[in-house]
């Protein structure tokens, strides 16, 4: 989908992260500085959820230890990206081509999307996502 199919201006570019771990909040922070001041560039994080979720201290929440609450709404605050509240990153990138098959749409993580499904439903997940066009990826591997 071009700027213009979207609403946007001509040559805009809209950046849409999904998910907000550590690292889609990083990048998005990131990008947004490193554009800052630019009016054909949008960026937008989409998280399923608007608490985040350290894992690096789930051990913590675990012995009963109290840890900070981190709205993901308030961490790109200020940087130029906004938060939208939406789907996981599987099922963002599956809307997002089904409703604009001319968009690129690629889907990157740690690990391959359903790695940790049982055979039959990552099967399915890998083909619907087939399917859309979506090419996916985990730049661990690509090393």
């Amino acid at each position: 989908m071009n700027a213009q199919q979207g609403g946007g201006r001509a040559g805009a570019h809209r950046v849409l992260i999904l998910g907000a771990g550590c690292a889609g909040t990083a990048t998005a922070v990131q990008l947004a500085a490193r554009v800052d001041g630019r009016q054909d560039v949008q960026v937008t994080l989409v998280n399923a959820q608007e608490r985040f979720t350290e894992r690096m201290r789930l051990h913590m929440t675990a012995t009963g230890q109290r840890v900070a609450e981190l709205d993901v709404p308030e961490l790109p605050a200020g940087t130029g990206a906004r938060f939208v509240h939406g789907l996981g990153g599987v099922e963002s990138a599956a809307e997002i081509a089904e409703r604009h098959p001319g968009m690129n749409v690629v889907l990157l993580g740690r690990a391959e999307p359903g790695a940790a499904m049982g055979p039959r439903a990552r099967r399915y997940l890998r083909g619907a996502l087939d399917r859309l066009g979506v090419p996916r990826g985990c730049p661990a591997r690509w090393g």
